[in-house]
């Protein structure tokens, strides 16, 4: 683990603990604190796994589904465009299909980047939908001093990269002395996501 992980899971890990001790205080964006909750632990049982010798691409499939639930959920509790959705029929359309992803492609010897694609470009769409729909309708005057902004900024670049990242891995020959680099950036993304967040919070009253 070098010194760029390192950073990425201590600043996910201290915005888990900081957001769960001010639980009621931010529980009108409660899907942002539960969604960094399971980053964190997701976080820590890897490590833990790895430093033990033992795979943990498990843990990478269980992040995907329960933070997609996180994420979705905070959209929905945010803006009126999502709400009048079918939320019932979206969440089967997004679990069916993430369930055959895994289904045709999961390995626990291997790493899987298709199901990381999938989420990556909902997450990304959402993102542009939500933003779409602020543009259209703004009801703030100043965008920077609401939380949800730097929200949905955060998820924009972290996931609008990261399935691109790995869409880009996935079509065209990487050498395998490369992935530590891919790795890096994504860990990167990581910590401006982590960042991106914080200050979020901390715009809330």
């Amino acid at each position: 683990m070098n010194f760029i992980s390192t950073i990425s899971i201590i600043s996910t890990v201290a915005i888990a603990l900081y957001s769960a001790s001010n639980f009621k205080r931010y529980n009108q964006y409660k899907w942002i604190v539960i969604y960094c909750f399971i980053n964190a632990t997701v976080e820590i049982v890897s490590l833990i796994l790895a430093l033990s010798g033992i795979h943990n691409f498990l843990m990478y499939y269980v992040l995907i589904f329960s933070e997609i639930f996180a994420i979705i959920l905070f959209f929905y509790s945010t803006s009126m465009f999502f709400s009048k959705m079918r939320k019932l029929y979206f969440f089967a359309f997004i679990y069916s299909v993430l369930s055959l992803l895994l289904f045709k492609f999961t390995s626990f010897s291997h790493f899987n980047p298709y199901s990381g694609i999938f989420e990556g470009f909902v997450v990304f769409i959402c993102c542009l939908l939500f933003l779409a729909n602020e543009i259209k309708n703004p009801k703030v005057t100043n965008i920077v001093e609401v939380p949800v902004f730097w929200f949905v900024s955060a998820f924009l670049i972290y996931y609008g990269c990261s399935w691109l990242i790995l869409l880009g891995t996935q079509l065209f020959t990487v050498k395998q002395e490369l992935f530590i680099y891919i790795w890096d950036g994504h860990n990167i993304l990581n910590i401006i996501k982590n960042i991106l967040i914080t200050i979020g919070i901390l715009w809330i009253r």
